[in-house]
Formats: C-alpha cells, sequence, structure tokens
C-alpha cells in the first residue's frame, strides 16, 4: 500500500513471469480486491511505463501500519467521492500519484476535466508541511495543496494556500475543489 509496485520484482519473488503477475493483479481489480493508481505523467506513454500503486477496497486488508491504513482510506474515500461527482454530477475525475526522479512524491493528485486539481499528501502526525508541494507545484500550478494528518493539533493554512488538515475533519467534509 502507497508503495509503487515494480511488477518484475514481484514476478522475481513470485517465482513467476511480469505478464502472470499483471493477470493475477487484473483479476483482484476485477473482483473489486484492489484498485490501481497510476502515475501522472503529461506523457502518456512514460505514465503506462512507471509503477502504479494499489489499494485494497477493505481497509481491514491493509497491512497493520497506522499510516498505510490512513492513506488507504482516504484513497477510498476519494475513489468514492470521485464515483459520485461522475455518476450524478457528470465531472470526470481522476486521481493519479505524483512522483519525481528523486522519489519525492505527492501520495494523490486529481484532475478534475483533464485540468489539475488537488494535491493531497497523507502523514500519521507530521504537522510540518510537506516540502513536495513546493517542488510539484512548479509544474502543476493552480492546484490546490491539502496535506491530511491523523495526529494533529491545530489545522492551518499557509499564506500560499496549503492546508494541514485533520483526517477526520477533512474525511467528513470532503471537498475536491
Amino acid at each position: 500500500i502507497g508503495s509503487p509496485i515494480s511488477y518484475s520484482s514481484l514476478a522475481e519473488d513470485l517465482q513467476c513471469s511480469d505478464k502472470t503477475v499483471k493477470r493475477w493483479l487484473a483479476i483482484l481489480e476485477t473482483l473489486y480486491v484492489i484498485f490501481k493508481v497510476p502515475p501522472f505523467h503529461r506523457n502518456i506513454s512514460r505514465s503506462i511505463l512507471k509503477a502504479p500503486k494499489y489499494y485494497f477496497y477493505d481497509t481491514g486488508q491493509a497491512p497493520d501500519d497506522p499510516g498505510m491504513k490512513l492513506e488507504n482510506l482516504v484513497a477510498c474515500a476519494l475513489l468514492k467521492e470521485m464515483h459520485f461527482r461522475e455518476d450524478c454530477l457528470g465531472e470526470k475525475w481522476d486521481v493519479y500519484y505524483l512522483r519525481n526522479k528523486d522519489g519525492r512524491e505527492i501520495d494523490f493528485f486529481l484532475t478534475k476535466e483533464d485540468k489539475p486539481s488537488l494535491m493531497i499528501e497523507v502523514k500519521w502526525s507530521d504537522a510540518e508541511r510537506s516540502s513536495s508541494f513546493s517542488l510539484f507545484e512548479k509544474y502543476l500550478a493552480g492546484a490546490k495543496k491539502i496535506q491530511i494528518v491523523k495526529e494533529l493539533k491545530r489545522e492551518k493554512t499557509y499564506p500560499d494556500g496549503v492546508e494541514i488538515r485533520t483526517a477526520q475533519n477533512w474525511l467528513s467534509e470532503m471537498r475536491l475543489n
């Protein structure tokens, strides 16, 4: 959860081919056990080559790491809200993650009608603003930036618009735009 999946590494661990691993993951997606969050890249062919992340629909299946469970919970909530907005409001939303060559990352990047809309970082207890927002803002200007923190004493908003929110408040309000 929350880490890019290398098909070749997984195939090596399971002693099978990359193709078999992809087929097994596709079956788990079809059975609604997991769902895929692809990497975002403006060049579609490069995006396809990069490793996706997978999350469980049932957070009870997630490892016993509270940070991973929180990230999985946020992924599920985003997916559900995006489906609602598509089905009921006709809005086209997509969810990705952002990662550069140096391994710097934004957990979730949402686009609305193929335009940058929202960057989300999920943390268990780190109330310090993520430096990844500034890094990716250069390339994806205009996207709202929210850091969701489970153990947070006080919410705050920085002058450049970065919001640090408690997980329970953000999840209960669930504003994508």
